[in-house]
């Protein structure tokens, strides 16, 4: 297997000069010396933070190139700061490698506490979007994995809502031209809105160009003496940008609208949940699920889909896995060989995923002992291991996520009068 022929994407190779990484395929350093000062001043400050924060409440930020998360970090620093939530969406075709990545965020956490949070939260090496929500809600982190171009092009086909703010920090466009190309830099301004800003390290000719061209009115931005100048812009074009719902109807009181409740509830939205039966009801009332993988080995979309589905999951309940009373345990998970998957599957899964970060390996003979030990019978000498899978006591789980200020539960609709909100379906 090779990652060209898989969903799983190569790291960035990186090296150390005076202790900072470097991109070794690029040639180039990620950032200066002082990284956080070359942030607020190239990327930030041009637009008008931290000071704009003030009167926001919530700030919707696109970034080509994620690298070492340090405009992430900062800027979450900031909206954390300002009360302020953060939607912080980025793309990133050579990802830090995660053993580098826990290097970084322990040398920076003292500085940029996010990184505690996030090195425990960090993606693996696979393709596509992974969503993290971090500080209690507050900030989340959309991360693409893989071409800029792809991920934009989803974005647009979601027809998601216009960033704020725009961070343009590949490296420089003759040594990383794909991150600067034309038709890139047009869906930057397709996925912007009227007033959107926009902030680059580079100052080529030939990108100012393709942004204004993109609708952006770009200016110079002066940069000595750390270097002759940066680009910063406004988006002329577009339409107005509009302001997320206040309220937002969920139907269904399980585990489903439960958590699409408290998702929206952790946004700032205030939520009305309907249901003529108690919370968690139906298969919600399911005493003991076991939350873990079904994972496929073919490198399809599918298999690629349950992979990202299990490590959103896990990233989603990690919060709650510190309270005793929340109804989730990690108690891991054996899966056996059996008809339907047969111990060449398994070993395929293993060879595939066992890299990623999803806790996954076989287990030999020498194993099997103490997996005895845990379950108390014994077991094949090839099982998958998935340490970080969770037991749930579903109706108690499903009571906590509902348990918000901003989320009010009410009996059938027929009781009350409709709400004038948009209306989510949560319910079989």
């Amino acid at each position: 297997m090779t990652m060209e022929d898989a969903e799983l994407i190569a790291p960035a190779a990186l090296s150390w000069r005076k202790g900072q990484p470097y991109a070794e395929a690029f040639q180039d350093i990620y950032h200066d010396q002082d990284g956080i000062g070359e942030v607020e001043r190239v990327f930030l400050a041009p637009a008008g933070l931290p000071e704009g924060l003030k009167a926001l409440k919530s700030l919707r930020v696109g970034e080509l190139g994620f690298g070492t998360a340090l405009n992430f970090a900062v800027l979450a620093r900031h909206c954390l700061a300002a009360g302020v939530r953060l939607d912080f969406v980025t793309v990133e075709a050579a990802p830090v490698a995660p053993a580098d990545f826990f290097r970084i965020a322990a040398e920076r956490e003292t500085r940029e506490p996010l990184y505690r949070e996030l090195k425990a939260a960090y993606p693996p090496l696979l393709r596509g979007w992974h969503r993290r929500s971090l500080a209690s809600g507050r900030i989340t982190l959309h991360a693409f994995w893989g071409d800029g171009a792809t991920g934009l092009k989803e974005l647009e086909a979601a027809s998601v809502a216009p960033m704020n703010l725009w961070l343009l920090d590949g490296f420089a466009p003759d040594r990383n031209p794909a991150l600067w190309a034309d038709e890139l830099l047009a869906s930057v301004g397709r996925l912007s809105g009227r007033g959107t800003s926009v902030t680059t390290f580079s100052a080529a000719g030939r990108v100012r160009r393709a942004l204004a061209k993109a609708g952006f009115k770009m200016r110079r931005v002066d940069q000595r003496p750390h270097k002759r100048e940066s680009l910063a812009g406004i988006m002329e074009a577009g339409g107005e940008q509009r302001p997320p719902p206040a309220l937002v109807h969920v139907i269904g009181a399980g585990i489903a609208g439960a958590a699409t409740a408290r998702r929206l509830a952790e946004r700032g939205i205030s939520v009305i949940v309907s249901d003529a039966r108690i919370p968690a009801a139906g298969a919600s009332a399911i005493p003991v699920t076991v939350m873990h993988p079904r994972l496929h080995h073919d490198g399809s979309g599918s298999a690629r889909l349950k992979a990202l589905a299990y490590l959103h999951a896990l990233g989603t309940v990690a919060p709650y896995l510190e309270d005793a009373e929340s109804g989730l345990r990690r108690a891991g998970a054996l899966q056996v060989p059996s008809p339907n998957y047969p111990i060449e599957r398994l070993e395929a899964v293993a060879d595939r995923y066992g890299s990623t970060g999803l806790a996954l390996a076989t287990m030999g003979s020498a194993e099997a002992a103490a997996a005895f030990a845990l379950v108390g019978f014994t077991l094949p000498e090839r099982v998958l291991h998935f340490a970080d899978a969770c037991l749930v006591d579903t109706p108690r789980f499903t009571r906590v996520l509902l348990d918000h200020p901003k989320i009010e539960l009410r009996g059938d609709c027929s009781e009350h009068e409709w709400p004038d909100a948009p209306t989510v379906l949560a319910c079989g």
